[in-house]
């Protein structure tokens, strides 16, 4: 590659003519691109040299042809790469190919994403007002069918209009209210048969008032009086064809919640100051515990029976049939 010369830096600018000057300015600029070019042909092309001896691998003798590419190639396109994505970003931004420029659709991608964000935060606040509708819709429902979900355990004299449960010896004895401590049994004789609690625990949350409760929310109102179903049920826009643990601690929640004299349904009673939440979870944790135990398994089974057809339980078992069961302890109640 020829050179071409390069000016004496002590020559004096003000004898030479405008036009050597000018020819001078622009072999000095020839010489920079030529050298520039070279350094980065040299950068591309750089291979380190290593003292053992290295393999050519051959062309298969069967092959049809030369690579889509060769080393000239390839290093042309090393060489040109940097520009063409510079040339690339230049034309985005002068030539707006895309309808705006790279700071632009950055900004509008910025706005797309805080909008995104505050849909995400509206949809999750719109899907908890909807839960706390549904739980409020389902607590009124029920309290209107207090008389024939405790049918048989509490007076209907009870659920009358201005009758106050909080001071109502059945509604406290239910309760498990401890006068003294003034405190509410966690585990109360309202959840197991008969509103009577036993020394042994298997019966806990045996009690029909659990039953009557998740017939109503799941079955609709008409289950307690006539026994009968319909096609639009909760059952079948959830999907549900078997007892959880967490329906059965929400039943016995409700059922507690149902004789106090507590006005709205929240985390903690405002009255009775009872934690329904962490009693819910308790339960949801007792059940879940004591799975593979065989009082456990007919409690499930007692609730499938008398909600659900075909009876079978939430693990996918055969349920035995009621002639097999326990009459005493598997009696069906609806």
């Amino acid at each position: 590659m020829s050179v071409p010369p390069v000016v004496p830096a002590t020559l004096n600018l003000n004898t030479i003519p405008s036009d050597e000057l000018a020819e001078t300015l622009k072999n000095l600029q020839l010489q920079n691109q030529a050298l520039l070019q070279e350094n980065r042909t040299l950068k591309a092309t750089h291979v380190p040299q290593c003292k053992t001896k290295t393999v050519v691998l051959e062309e298969a003798p069967d092959s049809d042809g030369e690579g889509i590419l060769n080393s000239k190639d390839i290093q042309r396109l090393q060489w040109a790469g940097p520009s063409l994505v510079v040339f690339c970003y230049v034309w985005w931004d002068r030539l707006a190919v895309f309808g705006h420029n790279r700071d632009q659709c950055k900004e509008e991608l910025d706005l797309l994403r805080a909008q995104l964000s505050e849909w995400n935060a509206l949809s999750k606040e719109q899907q908890s007002r909807i839960e706390d509708y549904k739980k409020k819709k389902m607590m009124t429902e029920s309290r209107k069918s207090a008389d024939l979900i405790y049918e048989d355990i509490v007076p209907i004299e009870v659920f009358a209009n201005g009758n106050d449960r909080s001071t109502n010896p059945r509604c406290l004895s239910l309760l498990g209210y401890d006068s003294t401590r003034k405190r509410y049994a966690q585990c109360p004789n309202l959840l197991f048969p008969e509103g009577k609690a036993f020394k042994n625990g298997p019966a806990l949350f045996r009690s029909s008032a659990l039953v009557k409760i998740l017939s109503h929310v799941l079955l609709g109102g008409s289950s307690l009086t006539t026994g009968k179903k319909t096609q639009s049920t909760n059952t079948v826009l959830w999907g549900k064809s078997a007892i959880t643990p967490g329906a059965i601690a929400f039943a016995a929640i409700v059922a507690r919640f149902l004789l106090t004299s507590d006005k709205s349904f929240t985390e903690t009673g405002e009255s009775t100051s009872i934690p329904y939440a962490a009693d819910c979870q308790f339960y949801i944790k007792t059940i879940e515990a004591t799975l593979n135990l065989t009082s456990t398994m007919k409690m499930l089974e007692y609730f499938d029976r008398n909600l659900f057809l075909p009876k079978r339980n939430v693990r996918g078992l055969v349920v035995a049939s009621a002639e097999e069961a326990s009459d005493e302890e598997e009696e069906t109640i609806l």
